[in-house]
């Protein structure tokens, strides 16, 4: 889940604002109730267009390297699920806040360039906050000094502290003996029966 901020009016190359300016339009014509009728264009299971500046591998180059480069990169898409996507302000400056819950992979700077797009006036990702992943939100999160805080007097963490053999992680996961942890730590191949997994994938490993 995130919060954010785009900017209507100004398309970027990079779909956000770090980007170099591709084109600009007025915004004095648009309106928060175009916005609004646009917005569920954009909810739902869509294959969405993939950015130029985006980490996707052709021969092995990644597209953004090609678009660095001046070189052409290919179209390529994949299939996102977007299951919110709201106004959460109202339009200023030719800027509005938003909320949007997606599926992982997700471009929500795609999302804006094509939202502007959509409205006739172009747009950018001025901005993106994650603020929950999973079971993780920042609600329950510490700032250093806080934490900091609460350890010198001895305070409980309270939902800021997730035991790591609590953590949810979205891996395969098997129990290796001593043996097979000692080549773990030495960066050997470790042998692992009933995972059904490819080479490279990420493993949830966990000792006797």
């Amino acid at each position: 889940v995130y919060e954010g901020t785009i900017r209507f009016g100004i398309a970027t190359d990079t779909y956000d604002a770090s980007g170099r300016v591709t084109a600009e339009a007025p915004t004095a014509a648009l309106t928060v109730e175009a916005i609004d009728a646009a917005l569920p264009r954009f909810v739902g299971t869509f294959e969405q267009q993939l950015p130029a500046y985006s980490a996707r591998k052709v021969q092995g180059v990644k597209f953004y390297e090609l678009a660095r480069r001046g070189e052409e990169v290919p179209e390529a898409s994949k299939e996102v699920t977007v299951f919110e996507l709201t106004r959460t302000g109202e339009l200023v400056d030719g800027r509005i806040a938003f909320r949007l819950a997606c599926s992982s992979g997700t471009y929500a700077r795609a999302i804006a360039h094509d939202l502007g797009a959509a409205l006739g006036c172009g747009a950018h990702l001025a901005s993106l906050r994650r603020i929950s992943i999973g079971p993780f939100t920042v609600a329950d999160a510490l700032g250093i000094e806080e934490l900091a805080r609460r350890r010198t007097a001895q305070e409980p963490l309270g939902a800021a502290w997730i035991p790591l053999g609590e953590i949810p992680l979205p891996f395969a996961g098997t129990v290796v003996d001593a043996a097979q942890e000692r080549r773990a730590q030495n960066g050997q191949t470790v042998l692992a029966k009933g995972l059904e997994v490819d080479e490279g994938d990420w493993v949830k490993m966990a000792n006797r």
